[in-house]
């Protein structure tokens, strides 16, 4: 199951990187959209990761290589369909799978339960990547926090998709665990953390911070042991 598993997540990562660059070529996307679909696409592999992944050892090899792939496209522009033309300095696509093998690590060590790293890491792919999009393309009102700029309509989107991803993985990870109000104080504090996380962290490592933050105060929050 290990060995299928990696087959099918380096499967699975070729498809989005491929989809990416057919997008960015047919349609003329700028490399900010593709590279946010595939930020979004990449957090589902943490679903490859529960279902076929059973010893650490396998589990590590994913993040890792792709953490050398992507800092050689980085330092290389091999992927101009995950690369920002106008910034050079920003990391993100590098900070993602280190932020995959810090909660793989943490999950198969059994330091935290490997679902909670996953509501981190589909936090940080749908909430993160929804509200960029979405707050480029919709965001009217705009304001500088932490050395960066957001807007209104990209953070209220963080914390709606946040909250709708953890209310989702709650109940098909965690089913019973929660009674109806702990699971909505859960859900929306997780979100609104998570937003809040986002907001001010500095210097672009959000791709760390959020999904290490939200798993933690989801764990918090819930109080979900192992």
């Amino acid at each position: 199951m290990d060995i299928i598993g990696l087959l099918i997540s380096y499967l699975y990562v070729g498809l989005i990187l491929g989809a990416a660059v057919f997008i960015q070529k047919r349609f003329g996307a700028d490399s900010f959209n593709t590279r946010k679909i595939v930020h979004i696409s990449v957090s589902n592999w943490w679903l490859i990761l529960i279902y076929f992944f059973t010893r650490i050892e396998y589990a590590v090899i994913g993040p890792i290589s792709f953490i050398i792939m992507n800092y050689l496209s980085y330092r290389y522009h091999l992927l101009p369909a995950m690369e920002l033309k106008d910034n050079r300095n920003n990391l993100g696509t590098i900070y993602f799978p280190v932020s995959l093998l810090i909660l793989v690590t943490l999950g198969f060590t059994n330091v935290i339960p490997l679902a909670a790293g996953g509501i981190g890491i589909l936090v940080l792919g749908y909430g993160d990547g929804l509200a960029a999009l979405l707050g480029k393309r919709y965001g009217k009102r705009r304001f500088s926090v932490s050395g960066g700029e957001k807007s209104i309509f990209g953070t209220v989107t963080m914390v709606v998709v946040s909250a709708l991803v953890v209310l989702i993985t709650s109940l098909v990870w965690f089913p019973g665990t929660l009674t109806a109000g702990q699971l909505l104080v859960t859900v929306m504090g997780t979100a609104i953390a998570a937003a809040g996380i986002e907001l001010f962290t500095p210097w672009g490592i959000d791709n760390i911070t959020v999904p290490l933050g939200t798993a933690g105060i989801y764990l918090l929050l819930s109080g979900v042991q192992l």
